[in-house]
């Protein structure tokens, strides 16, 4: 009982953040909208800025920046679950848990993912050809 509820922790804390981090950005848009209200109401024009936030480009620097900004992101997210599957290993593994192996192979997979996808931003920032040429 007491391992299901370290794994349960384990898993929930992950899932609580990534839950607030939605909420957060809901709550954000919410106040985006009700501005574009107000302002539809008074008859005043969206500024070029307002736009770009509306639809979801609120960094306006160039692409290679972006990419950047990105992968280190994600490699910074899979860096992070994979520590915490190694952290779990050996937490389980000290006390007795026969699927120890497994759930810090699985959250070690897990953080492969975006870990994998952040150094391909990160190469793809690199890249020498200007933006636009092909």
């Amino acid at each position: 009982m007491e391992q299901a509820m370290m794994l349960l922790a384990g898993l929930g804390v992950p899932a609580g953040l990534v839950a607030a981090l939605a909420w957060f950005h809901l709550i954000e848009r919410l106040r985006l909208q009700e501005l574009v209200r107000a302002l539809a109401e008074r008859q005043q024009p969206l500024t070029a800025e307002m736009v770009r936030i509306l639809a979801g480009r609120g960094f306006s620097g160039p692409p290679r920046e972006r990419d950047r900004r990105r992968g280190v992101m994600l490699a910074s997210i899979g860096v992070a679950l994979a520590t915490l599957g190694l952290l779990a290993f050996i937490g389980l593994w000290s006390s007795g848990v026969d699927v120890a192996v497994a759930v810090g192979v699985i959250l070690a997979g897990v953080g492969a993912i975006p870990g994998c996808v952040g150094a391909g931003y990160v190469i793809l920032s690199r890249d020498e050809r200007e933006d636009g040429d092909d």
